[in-house]
């Protein structure tokens, strides 16, 4: 069984190429799955366990405050889960959404909707829920504030593009638990992303 869009995704592909020797039940493709589990379940779990990281760093080492920005990168159903926590929380919520029907559904639940590049440049936590590699690529995390915090709402190896930031020459630097400073060459902050992009 496979409860995951990111997990499917594969399976799907080695499927239609004849390669999948099992069946699998696409649980993720339940409406009580996606509808719930992933909105709710998925948007509260993973919010909550990026904000356990943020607490445990330094005072003044990062950005996120109480009513401060969030920009989440992606309006599916887990997109909406992390967006709607995270207003509850008293964030200021902007979604980047490349389909242009869940950007205007994003819009008329209330959100700001910008490109991610642009909409992280003042966010202080922007949330990956896309499940596709490489949302967070090397130019949003170029644009990204000084210590803010770069997390991923489960998804995909590489959601976060680390292998492109350090083949740019980005310095990890630990300021916590499971949290590092990205610095760029020639920049004296960056962004600090969670459990190397997981």
């Amino acid at each position: 069984a496979e409860e995951t869009t990111s997990g499917l995704r594969p399976l799907r592909a080695m499927a239609a190429r004849g390669e999948l020797g099992i069946p699998v039940v696409a649980v993720n493709d339940a409406r009580t799955k996606t509808f719930f589990d992933n909105r709710y379940g998925t948007g509260q779990s993973t919010v909550f366990a990026a904000l356990d990281l943020v607490d445990g760093l330094a005072s003044g080492t990062h950005r996120v405050i109480p009513g401060g920005a969030a920009v989440v990168a992606g309006f599916g159903h887990v997109g909406e889960g992390v967006a709607l926590v995270l207003t509850a929380l008293g964030f200021r919520v902007t979604v980047a959404e490349t389909d242009p029907v869940r950007a205007l559904q994003a819009r008329f639940a209330g959100y700001a909707v910008a490109p991610l590049v642009q909409a992280v440049r003042d966010a202080d936590l922007v949330m990956s829920a896309t499940g596709v590699p490489d949302t967070i690529d090397l130019e949003v995390l170029r644009a990204c504030a000084d210590g803010a915090i770069v997390a991923v709402a489960g998804g995909v190896d590489q959601e976060i593009a680390v292998d492109d930031a350090l083949a740019a020459g980005v310095e990890r630097r630990p300021v916590g638990p499971k949290a590092e400073r990205f610095v760029f060459p020639a920049v004296d902050g960056g962004p600090i992303v969670l459990d190397d992009g997981g």
